[in-house]
């Protein structure tokens, strides 16, 4: 669309004009109308076109982030920073969004008109392009220091900001710390610190941004006024028309145009480029799950470790260890904390393989099984349970399909906690609050144990149950554990004594090996 603009530029000055025609006049400007509409409509249908592109790129990329992080081995997961990685998967990829639009809708289309535009000056009049270009070596020496300088500061401004993100979430999460601690002061000027260095790398950041783009406004204007000088020389020496000068500075006007937008992205490409190359990093942590069999098991609820050896590193953590759990049984494992009772949890969850031995649910080795399918019929208590800001039901029902109320009501039964349901405000519907915290412990661990039940778990593991529950209640919640229709074999292990009244075995552990206490009492 710049050729006909230009000619019709031409024509109004050096034609209808002079010829004082106003019928040529409004058909110069209706012509110069209809293709400035031509124009806006070809550059809509590209922006929409690139929008479904990148939108849809981007859509993939998250979603395959999202499958990675169910992947991620647990040993990496419990190590990494979470919230660099909630980083990576929002704020990344919404940088890696805006810069591939800047690239379809800006970039792409500013490069193509830049070069018509080039070649069109230059077979208009090579001599005012040769004028103008006398700027170039200046402009692409500031712009190879300040892209240095731009690639330089915008990772620590990103990084900055993720540390405020960071503490600020540590202290929305922690007041009850803070304040049992009297550390307010403490924290306020840790969290001062970060924001006064966030607010430093915004100002030098924002300040590089505006100087480039500034900058770079001021060369190309200064390439102006030299084809202004010169042009205006030439047309007063009669070595080109008026018209022509009009013509080739409108066609200059969108040349500068063209390359403030591809300049004005370069901050952009920056600050993409690192969120890409933090995308990059997560997509390559190694990925190399404990197990892969393909089977999927209809579970009895028959369990057994022969010969388990495993350690963390070069830390041994179980060693030689042999465990069987049948269905509708009661193992207790008595221990102190740190001899490995977790990990033998985590072991029988398939977080972890062992160096050595086998696991074998039924008469079907881990190796050969669903391990996901499989975890569904094992309910597990921890001694703290994850709780999400929703309601009592939702957090009972997640990751299930619909159930029924009378359901949901009978394992709460069980659990013991729907007489204190009851009196919440609004019953199933109340909020609990960010991890359960409007809840007392007791009331936390009754509500974990009937989300458990809520999945008629094959076996049910019971992880310190004695944290938050007296030994009445255990003692009652056993009871009606022992009533339900399909009993599951129960795991129960802890350091308290008094929980083997409630056990068909006993046994201890220590230094990673299991030594049998007490054979169906």
């Amino acid at each position: 669309m710049v050729l006909p603009s230009m000619y019709l530029a031409r024509a109004a000055f050096d034609w209808a004009i002079p010829s004082r025609s106003l019928v040529s006049l409004f058909q110069v400007g209706l012509g110069m109308l209809l293709f400035s509409l031509l124009s806006a409509t070809i550059a809509l249908t590209n922006r929409y076109l690139t929008l479904i592109i990148t939108k849809t790129a981007i859509l993939k990329m998250r979603v395959q982030l999202l499958e990675r992080l169910f992947i991620i081995p647990r040993e990496i997961y419990r190590q990494s920073d979470y919230v660099h990685w909630h980083t990576t998967i929002v704020q990344d990829t919404e940088r890696l969004d805006i810069m591939s639009n800047n690239s379809l809708t800006v970039v792409l289309p500013s490069v193509v008109t830049t070069i018509s535009l080039v070649i069109l000056l230059w077979y208009w009049n090579p001599l005012l392009l040769a004028l103008m270009a006398l700027i170039s070596p200046l402009a692409f020496i500031y712009n190879y220091y300040a892209r240095r300088k731009l690639k330089y500061t915008t990772p620590l401004f990103l990084r900055a900001f993720e540390q405020f993100s960071k503490g600020i979430l540590f202290t929305i999460r922690s007041l009850d710390l803070i304040h049992i601690q009297s550390a307010q002061e403490w924290e306020w000027f840790r969290q001062k610190e970060s924001i006064k260095n966030l607010y430093h790398k915004s100002i030098q950041v924002a300040w590089l941004n505006s100087a480039y783009t500034l900058t770079q406004n001021n060369l190309l204007t200064i390439a102006k006024l030299i084809l202004l000088i010169g042009g205006g020389w030439a047309v007063i020496g009669n070595t080109i028309s008026l018209g022509e000068l009009i013509g080739f500075y409108i066609a200059t006007n969108l040349l500068q145009t063209a390359l403030q937008s591809i300049l004005g992205t370069i901050p952009v490409f920056i600050s993409g480029q690192a969120s890409l190359d933090n995308i990059y990093r997560f997509f390559h942590y190694p990925i190399s799950q404990p197990y892969n069999g393909q089977i999927q098991v209809d579970w009895q609820g028959k369990l057994s470790l022969t010969a388990i050896t495993f350690s963390h590193g070069k830390t041994p953590i179980l060693s030689d260890l042999s465990l069987t759990l049948w269905p509708g049984q009661v193992i207790v494992i008595l221990g102190p904390n740190g001899c490995g009772k977790s990990t033998l949890i985590d072991l029988i969850l398939g977080f972890y393989r062992p160096n050595s031995g086998e696991i074998v649910a039924d008469e079907l080795s881990y190796r050969d099984i669903d391990i996901a399918s499989f975890r569904q019929r094992i309910g597990v208590v921890r001694q703290e349970n994850f709780f999400f800001p929703g309601t009592v039901w939702e957090n009972l029902t997640y990751g299930l399909n619909d159930h029924p109320e009378s359901e949901v009501n009978h394992v709460l039964e069980i659990a013991m906690a729907d007489y204190f349901i009851q009196q919440l405000p609004q019953g199933l519907q109340t909020k609990i609050g960010e991890d359960g915290n409007l809840l007392s412990g007791g009331q936390r661990q009754r509500l974990a144990l009937a989300r458990s039940l809520l999945r008629y778990p094959k076996m049910l593991i019971l992880d310190e149950p004695t944290n938050h529950l007296d030994q009445e209640a255990i003692a009652e919640l056993m009871a009606n554990l022992k009533k339900v229709q399909s009993r599951p074999g129960i795991l129960i292990v802890s350091h308290n004594l008094k929980l083997t009244e409630q056990a068909d075995q006993v046994l201890e552990m220590n230094d990673g090996k299991l030594r049998l206490v007490s054979p169906l009492i």
